[in-house]
């Protein structure tokens, strides 16, 4: 119950200060410090949080620890987006570095959770972070559902009878088409 409201919170709190334009340092640093001041044991919270221009094309982010999001580019790489600060609330006060990359009509971006990559088989075999972008790239360019659906069945399948240990939540958002240039 403590975790969900502390989420709650969280995405109160974010939803607040991305509306009011506050830029992403100042907001993780922030959310950072109110985590700190206002949680009575030392909890953490890794985050990942962005915005994407369209005019520009250029995603803006701030990484507190979370699994890397993927970028899945339209010639076929992978560009992990590393960790720009510490996880929310570890070791608060230490500061966030904002990440910017430009993205291009027919690049992906892969967010997951960690129940995506630390899934376990029967045989206590961890799925993985090779194995996620392995199938990432087999999965193909047919679409951000067929993605997912692909995803989603691989991990299944890598379990098989073993039950999930947590969750395993994927997002994809995809560049769809050339932005126009002011």
């Amino acid at each position: 119950m403590a975790a969900a409201l502390l989420m709650a919170n969280i995405q109160a709190s974010l939803r607040t200060r991305l509306v009011l334009g506050q830029p992403l340092t100042p907001l993780a640093e922030e959310i950072d410090r109110d985590i700190q001041a206002n949680t009575p044991e030392p909890v953490y919270v890794t985050l990942f949080v962005a915005t994407f221009d369209p005019g520009s094309a250029l995603l803006r982010y701030i990484n507190a620890g979370h699994n890397p999001p993927v970028v899945w580019r339209r010639d076929g790489r992978l560009e992990r987006l590393a960790a720009t600060g510490l996880p929310i609330g570890l070791l608060g006060g230490r500061g966030y570095t904002e990440g910017s990359l430009t993205l291009a009509p027919g690049d992906v971006l892969f967010c997951y959770t960690d129940g995506c990559v630390e899934a376990m088989n029967e045989r206590g075999d961890m799925f993985g972070m090779e194995a996620l972008e392995h199938e990432l790239q087999a999965a193909g360019s047919h679409g951000a559902a067929a993605v997912l659906s692909h995803i989603d069945g691989v991990l299944r399948r890598f379990r098989g009878s073993h039950p999930a240990d947590d969750d395993a939540t994927m997002m994809i958002a995809e560049i769809k088409s050339e932005v126009p240039r002011a």
